[in-house]
């Protein structure tokens, strides 16, 4: 089965099995585009150091949240990134076709009440990120004395703080503008050290997001 198919359809579940928890409760589905920025990391070797990462890139996703009282919810999100691998010295370099998918649940605390226009709010939680290398492999790979960029998948668990504003336009819709850091450790099955080279740490992934939710069952 294709791997983005799996994934995509694992984010759909878990949007559901959170929905299915609120039928007493006022929740809300949405959908948001925006564009992912990596920090850079540093793989080292006997020789020298080179700068490894991924590449900026678009960003979409979809969302299913609740709100148990006034100030106070939940939220399911699944993102999906496409964010190209690369190693970088001096001026050689070396890039790689990637992509990750994210599924996190976060914990929601507004800063005004629920009948506000504007909702300033406060997003912290945890999940899984799933890291895969799509490109296709080559005999030789310029500093393939740090790291070999591979297509393979990674999975870690991700870390996910966030802030933003919710914009009440009508009774059913919501414009949403904020930001994401993703934290996950170090893909190192994606990008990975080659014997006598180093490269670990936590990788922070920022994602900005413009988007639009509906209220539903209300």
């Amino acid at each position: 089965m294709n791997m983005n198919k799996t994934i995509f359809r694992a984010g759909i579940a878990l949007l559901s099995f959170t929905l299915s928890g609120f039928a007493q409760e006022q929740w809300e589905l949405g959908i948001a585009g925006g564009y992912g920025f990596h920090k850079n990391m540093t793989a080292t070797n006997a020789a020298g150091e080179a700068t490894v990462g991924f590449k900026s890139g678009y960003a979409f996703g979809m969302v299913a949240g609740n709100e148990v009282n006034r100030w106070f919810g939940g939220e399911a999100r699944y993102t999906f990134q496409q964010n190209d691998a690369f190693v970088k010295a001096g001026n050689m370099k070396a890039q790689f076709d990637a992509q990750s998918h994210t599924l996190n649940y976060d914990f929601i605390f507004h800063l005004t009440p629920r009948p506000a226009r504007v909702r300033p709010f406060l997003a912290v939680g945890a999940g899984v990120k799933i890291y895969r290398g799509t490109g296709r492999e080559a005999a030789f790979q310029p500093l393939s004395n740090f790291v070999a960029l591979t297509r393979a998948t990674h999975l870690t668990p991700v870390v996910s703080a966030g802030c933003g504003f919710k914009i009440r336009l009508s009774d059913l819709m919501t414009l949403r503008i904020e930001g994401r850091d993703f934290a996950s450790t170090f893909p190192n099955e994606v990008i990975a050290p080659v014997p006598g080279a180093r490269a670990n740490g936590w990788m922070h992934n920022i994602v900005p997001l413009v988007g639009l939710s509906f209220a539903v069952g209300r």
